[in-house]
This record gives structure tokens, sequence and C-alpha cells, in this order.
């Protein structure tokens, strides 16, 4: 059986790769993986989406055919942590000494030679024609282009890039870091991190551009770069992760027609702050002269997030996304913060940050008998006792079926009706279901049923590392005023068994203490967080524009919807 081979990245070295791959009968390429379908096709390879597609099939491996070394390093690193399996990809005429290595993910092109007791890491190219004698070594990542040759004894740094036709004299060490210009002459040690080019070969400057692209930089990520997107995530302190900024949250969003996820990354160092958000185009409706967006944050907690508390970090980010906003025809924005972790702080958005409402959340940190005693209101213990009394029960289900789910939506959606929610807390099948396929490790269906097996009352809940959240909630007509009390008192049990820090109950209808439905979750604890949205404008002169226009056809819902800034999307 000829084992599949999946390409990550598909350029002009991809194709060279392909090549060596397609000469093995054993292999079989079955398609690339890229951010986005490549109009120039040569080899006719199937795009098989973004890197949310990498996954650990039976029979199939990974090659990461990339020129860029940083790239390149990055993708390996992504694959090892998935413990995928590796190997390398060398030419059926490349020569390689029985007394030499090479790691893994490594590509050997036609006529390249690895003579004795030499040495190749980790993710190297040993390009066309290249030569690398006896008792060299090539650190990690390095790339030794076409033709080039190193003369024996000679070590290469990490990342560096060796160009075609040069030659690197017997015994020379070159830096991390380190570019060598095509058909230069390498007589001396060379620092790390410079560029060196010529006949013989000088120091041309510092090749600290790419360390400061690296450092502090901009990138745009978006559900097809899931595993760099969730790596930022696991880089964030264990307090600050949470699963309203992971990518297949705001997947779940994108395939429900919610607006196409974004991931803005600002990164300066180790240091770097990511905003998630959902990207949507103004309707044309209003003749705009050219096409503009807006951006909100997804249903739940959110904002901007760091793994840093570096107040000039966070101005520098501020100032970079609004730039970014301006200069991408990006209107306006609505976020929603997280009002446990308080994204709220020390971001664009806090000039302009409203508090809406408090919520509530459970400490499970602490045992269930101090919360029984402490945190439970006496009238609420007595409603859970007469449930128990009841033979009222608990069902938890990670994966439900369709049959269920349907259930649960048919209930949500009369409870819904029952007290007039507008039409965007209406979630469909669809969302549902797509819940539990993508964060199906991370999200469960509650039942409460009575002692004839009818639900009375089923609530959706997400469980995400120090975190866990009250969803969605409905009843039946088989409630009694116990269920919801007994569903709620369970999940702290059950939150506690995750070992979840913290139990998010969210706020009332409104930001009424009063509200029925804080008074409700607040039987449940004393602990309270403030919950802020924030709004900025970015290009005022067009976000006036179609204000005027939406207000000038909406008159009877101008005064009434005049404090939401996305008001002309109702």
């Amino acid at each position: 059986m000829r084992t599949k081979i999946i390409l990550i990245g598909y350029s002009g070295h991809s194709i060279v790769v392909a090549d060596v791959i397609n000469s093995h009968s054993n292999f079989e390429i079955i398609g690339y993986i890229d951010k986005e379908e490549k109009e120039n096709n040569p080899l006719g390879i199937k795009y098989l989406g973004g890197d949310d597609q990498i996954k650990e099939i039976e029979n199939t491996l990974y090659f990461p055919a990339i020129g860029d070394n940083f790239t390149r390093k990055r993708i390996i690193e992504l694959l090892n942590s998935m413990n995928l399996n590796s190997f390398s990809v060398t030419s059926l005429y490349s020569n390689v000494s029985i007394k030499s290595t090479y790691k893994d993910y490594c590509f050997l092109a036609r006529n390249s030679i690895v003579n004795t007791l030499s040495t190749i890491g980790n993710g190297c190219i040993i390009n066309t024609g290249a030569i690398v004698e006896h008792e060299s070594i090539v650190s990690d990542y390095a790339h030794i282009g076409p033709g080039a040759v190193l003369c024996g004894d000679v070590h290469i740094g990490e990342c560096t890039f060796v160009g075609a036709n040069s030659v690197i004299k017997q015994g020379v060490r070159i830096g991390d870091n380190v570019v060598i210009g095509a058909g230069a002459v390498v007589i001396e040690d060379v620092p790390n991190n410079e560029i060196w080019a010529g006949n013989p070969a000088k120091r041309i400057k510092s090749n600290t551009a790419r360390i400061e692209h690296e450092i502090s930089s901009i990138s745009i990520l978006t559900t097809a770069d899931y595993l760099h997107w969730n790596e930022l995530i696991t880089m964030l302190p264990s307090n600050k992760q949470d699963i309203y900024f992971t990518p297949n949250y705001h997947k779940i969003q994108e395939i429900n027609h919610f607006g196409k996820a974004e991931c803005f990354v600002f990164k300066k160092g180790n240091e770097f702050v990511l905003f998630p958000y959902l990207k949507n185009v103004i309707a044309s409706k209003f003749e705009l002269n050219k096409t503009y967006y807006d951006i909100e944050s997804v249903y739940g907690y959110s904002g901007p997030i760091s793994n840093s508390n570096n107040k000039k970090l966070i101005h520098e980010f501020n100032n970079a996304f609004e730039k970014y906003c301006i200069q991408n025809n990006i209107v306006c924005g609505f976020t929603r913060f997280h009002s446990l972790i308080n994204t709220e702080e020390d971001n664009l958005y806090s000039e302009n940050k409203i508090f809406d409402r408090q919520t509530v959340w459970v400490d499970t940190d602490q045992s269930i008998y101090d919360i029984w005693d402490n945190e439970i209101s006496s009238k609420n213990r007595n409603i859970i006792r007469k449930a128990k009394q009841n033979k009222c029960r608990i069902q938890i289900l990670s994966n439900p079926s369709d049959q269920e789910i349907v259930t649960f939506v048919e209930t949500y959606h009369n409870t819904m009706k029952s007290v007039n929610a507008d039409d965007y807390y209406f979630f469909s099948f669809e969302y549902i279901k797509n819940s539990f396929k993508l964060l199906n490790k991370n999200t469960y269906l509650f039942n409460v049923l009575n002692e004839n097996g009818q639900i009375m009352c089923t609530s959706m809940f997400f469980h995400y590392k120090d975190y866990f959240h009250y969803h969605l909630s409905a009843r039946t007509e088989f409630a009694d005023n116990t269920s919801n009390n007994f569903l709620l008192y369970k999940a702290v049990q059950f939150a506690q068994n995750l070992n979840a820090k913290y139990f998010h109950l969210g706020g009332g209808r409104s930001k009424d203490e009063n509200d029925s439905l804080f008074k409700f979750k607040s039987s449940f604890s004393n602990q309270r967080s403030n919950f802020y949205i924030g709004k900025k404008i970015y290009l005022p002169v067009i976000y006036n524009e179609i204000i005027q226009k939406w207000s000038s056809e909406n008159p009877d819902k101008s005064e009434q919807l005049k404090n939401i800034l996305l008001r002309y999307k109702f």
C-alpha cells in the first residue's frame, strides 16, 4: 500500500519537493494545505484547505514543503506538538554517507551530497546539487542552496540560509539567522544575525530585520490557520485561556454565517496581544463608494487578550489595530468583554467602554460543602432538596444524537418565544450541532428528568481550562419550580469534577438588579463581576453616512436604537 502524503505549503519549493516524492513508488501525494488555494498549480495537486485540516489520519503523513526557514520551523513545531509521525524526503539521486545522519522533516534534493560523519538537523533543506563535506554540522531549519559547497568541518547555525553556488571554506563557523549571498566565498567565521556576500565575502548589514519582524509583527489569522491560532491560545496564562477566544468557537459562528472570523495578532518578542472577531461586509443598499466592513465579537465574552501586562505593548497594539482598521475599510467595531478576565482594561475600546450589567460566577475552587453553606442561599437549598425528594435526576451528554439536539433546539426556541427574545438568540440546529462537533471535548448537554423520565429543563455548558460556562438554557411543559435549581447545582458539582475554577452563570436579561434571571443566578453565589461592552468608530465620515441613510429609511427605529452602534443592521 502506498503511503499518502499531504504537503503543507505550495510554492516553487513545494513543486521540487513534490517531484522528488512522486519519484518514489511507495508514496502518493493526495493534496496540499495552504492558507488559500493557489492559482498556479502546475502539478495539479488537490487543495485540501487551511491548516485546520491537519489531523492524524491513518496511513497519512504531512510534510512541510516550505522554503522560508522561520515559517518551516513554526510549522514543524506545530506538527511535533500534535505527535504526528515524522519523516524526511530524500531524492533517489541524493548521496548520503552511511556514517552521516539527518533528522526529521529534512529535504535532500537531487544530486545533493552529504559526506561522511556529517550531521543534518531537523527541518533542513539540502537543495539541488549542494555538497556538505565531511564532519560538517547543519543546524536545525537551515537551508543550503542549490550548488552550494560546505568544504568540510563547517558549522551552519539555526535558520541560516546559504545561497546558491556559494562556497564555505573548511573549518568556518557560521552563526544563527545568517544569510550568505549567492556565489559568495566565505573564508572567515560569521556571527549571528548578519548578511554576507561577495568574494571574499564581507558583512553587508545586520540581519536583525527578520528578528524584528519576528518580535514586532502583525498578522491576521483565519480559522484556516487553526494550528497557529490555537498555539497562541495555549501560550496565554492558564487563567486567560477560554473557549470564546479559540478558532473552533469562531469557526462555529463563521459556518453559521455570523461573519468571517479573523484574529489580529500583534507580537513583540515573546509578548503578544490577540484580538479575535467576526468581520462582515456592510450592506450594499447603503450605496457606498467601495466595500466597507464592520467587526463584532462572538456571542459570549471576548475582547483583546495578551500574555503580558506590559502597558507599552498594549499601547502599540492599540495604534497598530486602529491603523489596520482604517487602511482596510473597517468602519466600526463592537465587542463584548470577558467579565472574569477583564479584557476591557487598557485597550483601544477602553475609552468607549460601557458598563452593561453584572454577572454571577461561582468559585468552584472551593469545596462543595463551602459552596452549599456559604454561597447557595437558604431558599435555594430548600428548593434543591425538594427536587431530590421529587426524584429529579440529571442526564449529562457529551455527544448527543441528532434527535437529542433537535429536542434541545425545539425546547430552546419555545423558551425564547415565551420571553420575546430577539431573532439573534434563536440559534439553529446547525449551530448547536456544530458546537458539539467542533467543541466535542468542551461542550455538554444537561437534561433534568422527572421520575417518569420526561425532560423538565435542558442546558448547554462549555468547559475550557479554568472556566465552565452556562451557555444556553430552556424549560419544557414538564418543568416545575425546582428543576432549574437542581440542574445548576449538579452543574456546580460537574464543574468541580472537571477541575474548573470558575463557573460563570452570566447575568440577567437586563442591568436591573431586580431582574428575575439575575436574582435566580445570584441565589447560587455571592461572587459578582462587571460586564462591559466596547464601541469604536474608525471611519466616522462613512459611519455617519450609513447612519443617516438608515435613519431616513427607519424613522420609527432611529430613536429607539440610537445607543446601538450597529443599529443599521436592524
